[in-house]
């Protein structure tokens, strides 16, 4: 449908550019929120909890929907974008649900994303959670 289509492009549009832009501020010696407004970061940090409570995972739907969310999530990581202890816990659960997966492009991007997660949320170097 015209809305998933909508949802899932603008998913991945909002990956790269949140990407691209942590590129630049990297290249500038600055922070994200150089370049990202306070106001962005927090529409970024809820993406995720609206993706889950409108049951986008679901259906054929889900089998498109997965992917992009498993690309934003990864994103959001190596952008440091910084987030909270929930939302680390909400990528979390979008990951695990998605680690058993039938398919094996899922499966990939769902592990791709874990060790993303790791790297910038659970080691100690890239600690980015804010309280």
């Amino acid at each position: 449908s015209y809305d998933l289509c909508v949802r899932h492009g603008s998913l991945h549009a909002v990956s790269d550019i949140t990407k691209a832009l942590y590129e630049i501020a990297e290249k500038e010696n600055s922070d994200i929120e150089t370049y990202i407004s306070e106001e962005m970061i927090e529409n970024l940090k809820g993406v995720a909890e609206r993706l889950v409570s409108a049951d986008v995972f679901k259906g054929l739907s889900g089998e498109i929907m997965r992917p992009a969310a498993l690309k934003f999530i990864e994103q959001c990581c190596i952008s440091r974008i910084p987030v909270t202890e929930n939302i680390v816990e909400v990528w979390q659960h979008i990951i695990d649900e998605n680690i058993p997966h039938t398919e094996e492009h899922i499966r990939d991007a769902a592990v791709k994303s874990l060790k993303v997660l790791c790297e910038y949320h659970y080691c100690t170097d890239h600690v980015v959670i804010t309280r």
